[in-house]
């Protein structure tokens, strides 16, 4: 089975380097200066977790273009890279599985266009994986996989594609992935937080104002998600006791201490990795996943006829952010997102 996976940057170079661990034929598709330091030096894996803590350098083929008709796609660039990639890796990539490892709600569809719908398979990765510098990755957690198809039943070629993948990487099947996209969404809308304050995960923890606030980002996905008529499906680390506890909770205040049924629902505390992808992204200079996170959100609240504005304030405040290269204290962040609603959010 020849794996491709597209948009090689940091999740997509470490699935691709446990695939190949484990013995699976892997080539790399990524941007030219990771490529060229893969190709010479070999794909550098710094694993940081204390029961690892070791460093591995594997000789992984790597490519700018993807040049062979592979047996399995994987692409794991950015939502809003999504079009590009998939475009530029036709005719190959023609009738292969799709494996599509996007955070956000509307990268299959975006796929689908181009691929096929029939060829698209949802990805939920639950690991973390922080892009250090070109050819060199680190790994902060383990975890799994989540797949299923997006917009037909699963199959055989699902389930051979499940199979395959958890030689190197535990990998489940669901039967609802468009609702563990959802599960997912009400995780990483929070990412909002650390790229407007350039506060990592452990700081964002320790303030109880930021917590808050991605709390309540939550609750207001959450209620986008029920007013869209969404039926949540599990994802390994985000309790679905935990938001059903957040729905019935007051609005939090600056000072609410986090209740603790709630505390795998923050991804400040005991996040997959320091910093979220999304601010990974602004400490680079580059776009962020702003309008496929906070801003699909917005988007399904106006289809359904109800609002978003804390997530909507977080879009138009990070694309500001974006065009100074600037950051905003925790306090100017309340503000932004809150506006003059005093000190209670009312989500």
């Amino acid at each position: 089975m020849k794996i491709a996976i597209v948009g090689a940057g940091a999740i997509g170079s470490g699935v691709g380097a446990l695939l190949h661990q484990a013995g699976l034929d892997v080539t790399l598709v990524g941007r030219p200066a990771h490529v060229a330091a893969i190709n010479q030096r070999g794909l550098i894996m710094d694993d940081v977790r204390p029961e690892a803590m070791r460093k591995v350098v594997l000789r992984i083929p790597a490519a700018e273009r993807l040049t062979f008709t592979p047996d399995i796609l994987a692409v794991a660039t950015k939502a809003h890279d999504v079009a590009e990639a998939c475009s530029q890796s036709l005719p190959y990539a023609r009738g292969a599985p799709a494996v599509m490892m996007q955070n956000g709600i509307s990268g299959d569809a975006i796929a689908g266009d181009i691929l096929g719908r029939e060829n698209i398979i949802g990805c939920i990765v639950r690991f973390g994986m922080v892009y250090l510098e070109p050819g060199v990755i680190v790994r902060h957690s383990a975890g799994r996989l989540l797949i299923g198809q997006s917009f037909q039943p699963n199959g055989p070629v699902t389930r051979r594609v499940a199979e395959t993948l958890s030689i190197g990487i535990q990998t489940a099947l669901t039967d609802n992935i468009g609702g563990a996209r959802w599960t997912k969404l009400l995780y990483n809308v929070q990412a909002a937080v650390q790229a407007a304050t350039g506060l990592s995960m452990e700081e964002c923890g320790k303030r109880k104002d930021l917590v808050a606030l991605g709390m309540e980002m939550v609750r207001e996905t959450a209620r986008v998600a029920d007013a869209a008529g969404v039926r949540l499906a599990r994802v390994e680390g985000i309790p679905l006791e935990a938001v059903a506890a957040l729905r019935k909770l007051p609005p939090m205040t600056r000072e609410t201490d986090l209740p603790k049924e709630l505390s795998q629902l923050c991804v400040f505390l005991g996040g997959h990795s320091p910093m979220s992808s999304t601010l990974q992204s602004r400490k680079r200079g580059k776009s962020t996943e702003v309008d496929y996170l906070n801003g699909d959100v917005v988007k399904a609240a106006r289809a359904a006829g109800t609002t978003a504005p804390l997530n909507e304030n977080a879009v138009r405040l990070i694309h500001a952010l974006e065009r100074t290269d600037a950051y905003v204290t925790p306090e100017e962040l309340w503000a932004a997102l809150v506006g003059g609603r005093s000190a209670t959010l009312s989500g």
